[in-house]
């Protein structure tokens, strides 16, 4: 492993590491594609000499033996269990086909069908994007590079300040030393030695408020370096990585895995011998092929973070308030740090949206025209941006919130025009359902005028938003596999710009709590997709049980097979009785006397269900692996007709209640105030 980089300097070390990751990552992308090509001239050549022995099989397997093979090395695992990276196990195909050459019994036709041209397929495509994303990761690398560049001018002019200050405040208290003891020159008084040690006093004000500010400007400038190089390594590098693999190593352990059986299933001979080949290429994944690589290129696996170094007698570490000017120019960053945020969340949903629209799910790039592909490009690139400049943005917020800078306010009034954008475009209940708590704050002043605008489109901008939620979901489940590596490498940002999580709160009831097994049951008639986070997403034939009666705001509580409890229109179901024909509205409960407070727990139970008779094999069906970097909205073939009446109105109210669960108990409530009806809510 290589010694961490030296200090100083940081854009002189950081383009050297620059250049040997691209360099290395091109080479690493170059002997795929050769590994790609021998296996696939591999199975021709044996294809079309399925029915010869002996020599004929030694022959091949001796040509490729003597081929250049990239010697990466395996390493061992911590749990002491066998792998092997792909170029170990295609070795040991070349030395088991070699040793079954005069065995072999029949020609393996699906060879050719199965492995050559997909291999062809995909190293045209690793061709492809590598020449593709090296130019995108320069560009990844110079806007680094550039936050780098400002890091030193901000420490440099940080060390010029202090040392201006240092000096300063020396001539301050010799001054001030001489004025103490009166003593001075044959040619000064004690008038010039007061008016001496108030112009070096002044002087050294100055000094320390221009030190305490280029010490900010050092600290801030810091974060957001360090904020992006985490943001490039973790992230961008990271699918940089992944892209111009195309899937590489699962696909080679499915072709040996193909061969090996194949073997195995055509002549008993060869059963022990290919038995191994299986063994061992089932073993291989994309998590220990890397590893191996990290440890044979180490630079790859090799992070950059910058440490705070203060100057000679600088002790202080975070962002500090001199006087009221510092503390309004802080505040003045907070306030431009979470506008920036605001402004890049809009902006990545939007190139979401902008990217759902383009339609190219499933298809390989080189397939895609150019004009697709440029304005494909085009989106991601200002999602990376924005996703770049929120981090920085957020770091920097972090640390003047730890130098006791209040920016909670304007991260609040962030959170809530945020989650704005998500109300405009979701399906809202009315508000005696969505609210459970006794008061709703008002939104901002300045925020009210983009409200009003925002609730003009929300009829048209409902499907849009539900695109932008999927493919954020699948962006982050894409970086979920066997081959994430540790913190200490990279760690892929699981990032959700979907609404804030609110725990369930129960509702409290009068009475005895409900038996799981008595809730009736009922069958969806209309696909409903979830726009708000206590509601339920459900399917056509969907079996659900009713959790209770609706309060006449035409929503009902319903429990999926999954145990998932939310809000479901109530005309889009229909009852399993067919005397029942729906769920009667109730009324509601008349106004509550307060009853004495009691505590209840926020935490809901989890419901947990084994019924198979619940399982709906329609919404199965419908299931989609949010493994993709970006998701179409699946469009149902049942949508609900055109005269049925739509569920109540969107309110205005920008936070989405919590879901509300059965509670395990219920409240105490005198008896003589049950004849009275009355009901209490704890919020």
């Amino acid at each position: 492993m290589q010694p961490p980089p030296r200090k100083g300097n940081y854009l002189k070390v950081c383009k050297n590491l620059h250049s040997e990751q691209l360099s290395k990552l091109l080479a690493k992308n170059q002997q795929e594609c050769d590994l790609l090509e021998d296996i696939r001239n591999f199975t021709k050549q044996r294809s079309s000499i399925e029915k010869s022995y002996g020599e004929a099989l030694c022959k091949i397997a001796a040509n490729y033996q003597n081929r250049k093979i990239a010697c990466v090395p395996d390493i061992r695992l911590e749990d002491g269990s066998d792998a092997w990276n792909v170029y170990s196990v295609w070795r040991t195909v070349l030395d088991e086909t070699e040793k079954l050459g005069k065995a072999r019994l029949a020609a393996v036709e699906v060879f050719q069908q199965n492995i050559s041209e997909d291999a062809k397929v995909t190293r045209q495509n690793k061709i492809h994007l590598a020449k593709k994303f090296s130019d995108q990761l320069k560009v990844a690398q110079g806007e680094l590079q550039t936050q780098v560049q400002e890091l030193e001018r901000a420490k440099r002019n940080y060390y010029e300040e202090e040392h201006v200050a240092h000096d300063a405040r020396e001539k301050a208290s010799a001054a001030e030393e001489r004025l103490k003891r009166k003593k001075g020159s044959i040619f000064q008084s004690i008038q010039s030695l007061q008016k001496n040690s108030a112009k070096f006093s002044a002087k050294r004000d100055a000094c320390d408020e221009k030190s305490a500010g280029a010490r900010n400007d050092y600290l801030l400038t810091l974060a957001a370096s360090n904020a992006h190089q985490r943001r490039y390594y973790e992230v961008d590098f990271e699918r940089f990585l992944r892209t111009m693999e195309c899937d590489m190593y699962d696909k080679v352990a499915e072709y040996l895995t193909l061969m090996s059986r194949t073997e195995l299933l055509t002549c008993s001979a060869t059963q022990s011998s290919f038995n191994k080949i299986k063994e061992q290429a089932t073993t291989v994944t994309r998590g220990y092929n890397l590893r191996c690589y990290l440890t044979f290129y180490p630079m790859l696996g090799q992070n950059i973070q910058y440490d705070y170094e203060p100057c000679e007698g600088d002790s202080i570490e975070i962002v500090t308030v001199h006087d009221d000017a510092t503390q309004t120019l802080l505040e003045q960053e907070g306030r431009r740090c979470v506008t920036t945020i605001q402004k890049d969340v809009k902006s990545i949903r939007e190139a979401t949206r902008k990217i759902q629209k383009l339609n190219v799910v499933g298809k390989h790039e080189y397939d895609l025209p150019p004009d697709i592909e440029s304005k494909l490009d085009e989106q991601r690139l200002v999602i990376r941006r924005a996703e770049t400049s929120k981090v920085k943005m957020e770091s920097k917020i972090e640390v003047l919130k730890e130098g006791g800078v209040e920016v909670e306010d304007y991260a609040k009034s962030l959170d809530s025009d945020s989650l704005g954008v998500e109300a405009e475009t979701s399906l809202s209940r009315s508000e005696s359902t969505l609210s459970v708590r006794e008061e709703v704050e008002a939104p901002p002043v300045e925020y009210e005028k983009e409200e009003v605008e925002s609730n003009a489109v929300v009829v048209s901008s409902g499907p849009e938003s539900t695109a932008t939620a999927e493919y954020e979901r699948g962006d982050s489940a894409q970086t979920q596999d066997d081959g994430r590596l540790d913190p200490g490498m990279w760690d892929p940002m699981n990032v959700d710009w979907g609404d804030v999580p609110v725990s369930p709160l129960p509702p409290v009831t009068n009475g005895p709590p409900e038996d799981a097994g008595t809730f009736p049951k009922c069958t969806v008639l209309y696909n409903y997709t979830a726009q708000n986070p206590d509601e339920l997403t459900i399917v056509e034939n969907e079996e659900l049980e009713l959790m209770g009666e609706g309060d006449g705001d035409g929503w009902v509580q319903a429990r999926n097979y999954k145990g998932e409890v939310g809000y479901i229109p109530q005309n889009y179901i229909e009852m399993e009785d067919a005397s029942a024909g729906g769920v009667a509205p109730t009324a509601a409960p008349p106004a509550a006397t307060p009853a004495p407070a009691q505590e209840v727990p926020t935490t809901a139970p989890v419901v947990e269900t084994s019924d198979a008779a619940a399982i709906s094999f329609s919404s199965i069906e419908y299931n989609l692996e949010q493994g993709g970097g970006y998701d179409e909205v699946e469009e149902y073939s049942s949508e609900p007709p055109p005269d049925l009446p739509p569920p109540p109105p969107a309110i205005t109210t920008t936070t989405a209640p919590p879901a509300a669960v059965p509670p395990a108990f219920s409240l105490p409530v005198e008896t003589n105030q049950l004849h009275q009806g009355d009901f209490c809510r704890c919020v």
